[in-house]
């Protein structure tokens, strides 16, 4: 139901930060099967025909996680991965993940190994999005791109262990084809302005997605994995704590150096203006120095938007 489409299933305070838990009960023919978020808790028979499935309390989460399902076909009794015919993309309902078929479905038999590679990128997304959006989640849509950058950055990192090529991966499925949208002008920044609920979907660019990922290697990469790896557990491990802003996902770690983790510092000009800097580098043999040379890329010659950081 994300963005905001709880609202049209049920009566709801249908933002991000209006969190609750939820409590459903299906009615469905005898011969199928209900899915909810939670475990069934409940069954009672209304007539010959119809029965009634209550589930267990959700957890305490958005409404736009709130999901059901009514199938043919048996299950598992832990999160259920379901595809659904018709569906489009792939949702990460607490507890009920949902996938348009070719997402979820493989065949040894007849599937490319690039359609693996896929399924089982996407299906790390959707799990990583139990904690980087579902268990923490952006107060408001502008910050998207933390829950989905978070979510893509474990793409392939999840997929180390079974001894892919995951750093080629990522750069080829994510960096490269960022870098490609932004040599125009025309790109998202990672922060867009989301001024009403009607414009959320605005935040799901591809930027947030990929360059998200980018940001968060990057984070790694600057920070040190285990400055990131403390900042990460720090925000999970605090149960206060149930909405993701960038620097409050910092707070109370420290740095490398052991001073306080400033981290607006070193990534709001990626977040906030489009586009990606380009530095050339010119070494004078004679005089033996080496200049640094840094400038936006712009292929094109194209007008770019003003930037606060120019």
């Amino acid at each position: 139901m994300q963005a905001n489409d709880a609202r049209r299933a049920f009566p709801c305070f249908d933002e991000p930060a209006m969190k609750a838990t939820f409590d459903l009960t299906m009615v469905r023919s005898a011969d199928m099967t209900a899915l909810g978020n939670g475990p069934l808790v409940n069954t009672e028979e209304r007539d010959e025909f119809w029965v009634a499935d209550t589930f267990d309390t959700t957890p305490y989460m958005s409404p736009y996680l709130v999901a059901f399902a009514v199938i043919d076909y048996p299950h598992l009794d832990f999160t259920d991965h379901v595809a659904s015919p018709g569906f489009s993309g792939a949702m990460e309902n607490w507890g009920l993940v949902h996938y348009m078929e070719s997402y979820l479905l493989y065949d040894e038999a007849w599937s490319p190994t690039y359609r693996k590679i896929y399924v089982a990128s996407v299906i790390a997304h959707e799990v990583a999005h139990q904690w980087f959006g579902n268990l923490v989640t952006c107060e408001w849509w502008d910050e998207t791109w933390l829950n989905e950058g978070f979510a893509s950055a474990m793409d392939y990192m999840a997929l180390a262990p079974i001894d892919w090529p995951v750093a080629e991966l990522g750069l080829y499925e994510q960096v490269f084809p960022q870098l490609e949208d932004d040599e125009y002008n025309t790109t998202a920044t990672l922060r867009p302005e989301i001024p009403s609920p009607w414009d959320a979907w605005d935040a799901f660019s591809w930027t947030a997605y990929n360059k998200g990922a980018s940001m968060v290697r990057m984070m790694q990469q600057i920070l040190g994995p285990d400055t990131l790896q403390r900042g990460i557990q720090v925000k999970h491990n605090n149960s206060e704590i149930h909405y993701l802003k960038l620097q409050a996902a910092a707070d109370n770690v420290t740095d490398v150096g052991g001073g306080p983790l400033d981290v607006a510092s070193k990534m709001d000009s990626w977040i906030n203006q489009i586009g990606y800097p380009l530095l050339s580098v010119q070494r004078d043999y004679l005089d033996k120095t080496v200049t640094f040379n840094q400038e936006k890329y712009n292929p094109f010659g194209l007008d770019q938007p003003s930037s606060p950081y120019e």
